[in-house]
């Protein structure tokens, strides 16, 4: 093999840029490690720890965000393989425990600070050897919710009922200041595609508003959203009804006629299965025995809604009805009584009303009918069951006064208000 001369080499062209790659590497790792072995660098805005204690945390102070603590420049200097990775978080600048524990009430604070460095890195300058912060007593307090259901609507011949939320009240913590300001805490519902029908959960988000109706933020309130139900009743419009108790035997099955003023059907909302199966509104009941040939009769329809679970009046204007008692075939007449009659004495007894009378007992008919009663027909009838009487003279009270034989007709007034003087036997 030939002799390679290192002379002839510097003719070869690759061989030369080669060698020049070579000496460009040393020469730049020469100027890094020999020459200039360090650099510098600058942070901007390096954010500053402000550590209360424990005492202090539980009073509530706090640093406030709105303008937060920096060093706005630091200058540092290290190997350049030390700076090139160095990050701002890896330079802890905080206040001075000493000044931070000093610290007793809310407003701007100027402090000192102070730095560490991670190992190899230096402080070439800063721009300030203090910094300026705000200092708020950041507070709790709870809010009762209201809810904002404005953008659902009920279906035609629906009602929405009052929404639920899944939390009546809620906590919201930030700076007393901002919270002084919170006037009302709302959860507003989302608008829906269509009017709802039947019971609709929807999520809600949480507003906090000031006395005016503005927007507060930068505090945190306990949610940001809810879930809210709102339920619908159904609407339906019923004809009104009166009942009748002591009803003589006639009219067990053609009732008297009456009308009812100032309205004869009436519009009640409540949830659909209830609401359906209801055909009538009965306001109240009537006693025959109130009846006279001219009667009329009042009744509030919150006391006959009271009967009725979940309805409600959906006209807040009716409040109450007129009953009247049609009483032009009827009439009235006055009686002295003195035939009297006992059922269901006691086994053994015998029970013997004494000689007396009733006096003026009005008894209400049909006109062609108690027209040709007499004082005989009337009778009043004393029922011992579930009484007891000793023997001897003894009272007890009428249980109730018929016409013999004439079905349609009734006293004016309660029959157990007559004392009747009896002999037991």
């Amino acid at each position: 093999m030939r002799d390679i001369k290192i002379g002839r080499l510097f003719y070869d062209n690759r061989f030369v840029l080669i060698f020049s790659i070579i000496c460009a590497i040393g020469l730049w790792f020469f100027m890094v490690l020999v020459v200039y072995p360090e650099e510098t660098r600058t942070f901007y805005n390096v954010p500053v720890d402000v550590a209360f204690t424990d005492s202090q945390v539980e009073q509530g102070f706090r640093v406030s965000q709105d303008n937060p603590p920096v060093i706005e420049e630091i200058v540092v200097q290290g190997g350049r393989f030390d700076i090139a990775k160095l990050k701002a978080e890896d330079i802890q600048v905080s206040v001075r425990p000493s000044d931070v524990s000093s610290i007793d009430s809310e407003g701007d604070q100027t402090k000192r600070v102070m730095i560490t460095y991670p190992t190899g890195i230096s402080e070439v300058r800063k721009s300030s050897e203090t910094v300026t912060f705000r200092v708020e007593i950041h507070i709790t307090r709870e809010f009762t919710v209201e809810i904002d259901d404005s953008n659902i609507t009920a279906a035609e011949g629906y009602k929405k009922e009052s929404p639920v939320s899944d939390y009546p009240q809620i906590s919201v913590t930030g700076s007393r200041q901002q919270v002084d300001r919170i006037k009302r805490v709302v959860a507003v519902t989302p608008e829906q595609p269509g009017a709802i029908s039947s019971t609709t959960k929807v999520t809600s988000t949480i507003q906090l508003l000031d006395g005016d109706g503005n927007l507060i933020t930068g505090v945190e309130p306990q949610y940001t959203e809810m879930d809210v139900t709102i339920g619908v009743q159904k609407i339906k419009k019923v004809p009104l009804a009166v009942e009748f108790k002591n009803v003589p035997a006639a009219y067990a099955d053609a009732p008297l006629t009456y009308t009812i003023s100032p309205v004869t059907e009436i519009e009640l909302y409540g949830r659909p299965d209830d609401i359906d199966s209801l055909d009538k509104l009965v306001v109240g009941t009537i006693d025959f025995n109130e009846i006279g040939t001219a009667s009329q009769f009042d009744f509030d329809i919150a006391t006959a809604l009271d009967k009725l679970s979940g309805i409600k009046n959906n006209n807040s204007t009716i409040v109450s009805v007129t009953v009247t008692i049609d009483g032009s075939a009827l009439t009235a007449r006055t009686f002295n009584i003195s035939q009297f009659v006992v059922l269901n004495a006691s086994f053994g007894q015998t029970i013997t009303p004494d000689e007396q009378q009733l006096q003026n007992v009005t008894v209400v008919g049909p006109k062609s009918i108690l027209d040709t009663a007499g004082e005989s027909d009337v009778v009043a009838v004393i029922d011992m069951q579930s009484k007891t009487a000793a023997p001897g003279k003894g009272t007890t009270s009428v249980s109730w006064i018929r016409v013999a034989g004439k079905d349609s007709c009734w006293i004016l007034g309660n029959a157990s208000t007559y004392p009747v003087s009896i002999t037991v036997q």
